[in-house]
């Protein structure tokens, strides 16, 4: 007895969870939500191409340029500065088809550079430097 009234309490139960209803609000909300992310994504694509050109030209007057030249051929791959904050700066190297290969990482307050081939090679370079 005790078996069928856990039994028909559980059927019940999810019988009860699974009402579908329909609300017209909220699938409207959602077309909102996806134009407005859309806009948001064409605009931040606008921001990283013009951001992509002043790396480029940036990257020179880093301290760390001399090191990353010497390590990755600067000609065949586009940086792409990630994070540049007080503590860090992160710069991921991609090739001409956007696949990221290389990734440095300066740290600003001990000077230390690490680079990183993200295909096989791992650590590459982790020093401080001058």
């Amino acid at each position: 007895m005790k078996k069928l009234l856990v039994a028909f309490l559980g059927l019940a139960l999810l019988a009860g969870c699974s009402e579908e209803t329909v609300d017209t609000n909220a699938k409207t909300e959602n077309v909102d939500v996806e134009e407005d992310v859309t806009i948001e994504e064409n605009a931040e694509k606008s921001t990283n191409s013009t951001e992509d050109t002043t790396a480029q030209s940036d990257l020179k007057s880093f301290p760390e340029f001399v090191m990353l030249a010497k390590h990755i051929d600067l000609t065949k791959y586009t940086a792409n500065v990630e994070t540049d904050n007080e503590g860090t700066r992160i710069i991921f190297f991609e090739n001409s088809e956007g696949h990221k290969e290389y990734k440095s990482t300066f740290v600003k307050n001990e000077n230390r550079l690490k680079i990183i081939k993200l295909d096989d090679d791992g650590l590459i370079f982790n020093e401080i430097i001058k």
